[in-house]
Parts: structure tokens; sequence; C-alpha cells
């Protein structure tokens, strides 16, 4: 006769709960990356998940003083997997911030607006 065997008494859900995540897309001078992070009930962050893309917003303004087509296109196509990304985990939040390549741009406004018309997205610059 086969003998019983006890039941498991690991967790099959080794993920932690969340009481909500939160996204962050940074469009940096170089590199446009998006971190994803979990915020436990107690109030601690956890970071879930991070990608990044070389966009290189700064190149072209230091050249010309504006973003370049390639880089906004590249921000524009990044900007789409990302929000698909963070749709994928379930996220509460997507924050999208700029730093000093755009805000120094003289083509900054439009640059954003077109985010915005696109994505749906405003971007704070910081």
């Amino acid at each position: 006769m086969a003998q019983e065997q006890a039941p498991s008494l690991v967790p099959t859900n080794t993920e932690p709960e969340f009481s909500q995540k939160v996204a962050v897309a940074d469009m940096g001078s170089g590199t446009f990356r998006l971190v994803i992070y979990g915020v436990t009930p107690e109030g601690d962050l956890q970071k879930i998940f991070t990608d990044k893309s070389q966009c290189a917003l700064g190149e072209g303004v230091a050249k010309t003083g504006e973003i370049s087509a390639a880089s906004i296109a590249c921000v524009m196509d990044n900007l789409k997997s990302f929000q698909e990304t963070a749709r994928a985990h379930d996220i509460d939040t997507l924050h999208v911030f700029a730093t000093e390549a755009v805000r120094r741009a003289s083509n900054k406004d439009a640059f954003l607006e077109a985010v915005q018309e696109k994505h749906g997205i405003a971007v704070d610059v910081i």
C-alpha cells in the first residue's frame, strides 16, 4: 500500500504582496530608463523590474541645441514599450520625467507636446 505524502509547506507564490506598484521613467541625457517598484503594505519599496535604452537626448542638444530626430524616435518607440511593460506589471502609477537635455533643448516644447499627443503622458521636466 502506497503511503500518502504530506502537503508541501513551501508556498507556491513567493512574490510579496504589494499595496501598489509604481513605474518611473527617466529621460536622461544618455539613457531612457524604466524602473518598476512594488510598495509593500509596510511602505517599503522593492525594485521588481528595470529596463533601459540608449536614446542619447543630450548628444543632439550639445551639437545643435535641439533634440535630434533619431533621439525623438528612440524615446517614442521606447515609451510605447515602457507603457506596455507597465500595463503587463499592473502598475498603479507611471511617472515620466526628463532632465537637463530636455530642459535645455530649444525644441523641448514641441517634443513634450508630441509625447503628450502620441502617448497621453505629461512629462515633468526637472
